[in-house]
């Protein structure tokens, strides 16, 4: 099913969408900064998956109307991994994510069984930056994307 339109406030309708990196491109490519953070994207989830085959989310203001999104939230769900894989991950995460923010403007994240709030929940509502942005209540439910 495609990516449905953004709202009358630039969101997603409330739920999970799944998407392609083509779909990607073609619906949220819509400037040279948003090209560029999917290029970037790409390469993270290529490196991501060559490991874990998990669930990728993505997020922030990236998954907006937002014509210059300061970066682009993925998240690796591994709530339902084995602690092997949780361990591993984590190291993972430790390794990679200072330097895959600072170089292509990624923010990457793992929700794992025992993070106290869940990422991808909380990705769910508008956050306090994206609702001044955007001109609508923080909080407010949202959709968010799946890496299908």
């Amino acid at each position: 099913m495609p990516v449905p339109e953004f709202d009358v406030d630039g969101l997603l309708p409330p739920g999970t969408h799944a998407c392609d990196f083509a779909e990607l491109l073609d619906v949220f490519g819509f400037t040279n900064r948003r090209k560029q953070l999917i290029q970037n994207a790409q390469k993270v989830v290529t490196e991501v998956r060559k490991t874990w085959g998990h669930p990728i989310y993505l997020d922030g203001s990236f998954v907006t109307r937002v014509p210059k999104p300061g970066d682009l939230d993925l998240v690796l769900d591994l709530r339902a991994c084995t602690e092997e894989e949780r361990s591993a991950a984590f190291y993972f995460w430790l390794k990679q994510r200072g330097q895959w923010s600072a170089k292509w403007s990624i923010h990457f994240q793992i929700d794992l069984p025992s993070n106290e709030e869940c990422f991808i929940e909380s990705f769910k509502k508008v956050g306090p930056k994206t609702a001044l942005r955007l001109g609508v209540g923080p909080e407010r439910p949202k959709g968010i994307l799946v890496l299908s």
